[in-house]
């Protein structure tokens, strides 16, 4: 889960991770994971602003 403020640690994410999830790597390195978890967030926009361009696409 994204934090509401990309620019604060997501404590909570981090402490509820899965352990021995095969589909979901553990990452201990907290630095590792707030990158890992920005990366995701810039994704996530990413694919939000293609899939919103492309329905205003289809509509026009």
């Amino acid at each position: 889960m994204l934090s509401a403020n990309p620019s604060q640690f997501p404590l909570w994410s981090y402490l509820k991770q899965p352990i021995g999830t095969p589909g979901y790597p553990f990452i201990l390195n907290p630095t590792k994971f707030w990158n890992r978890q920005k990366i995701h967030f810039i994704e996530r926009c990413w694919v939000m602003s293609y899939v919103s361009e492309e329905h205003y696409h289809e509509e026009v």
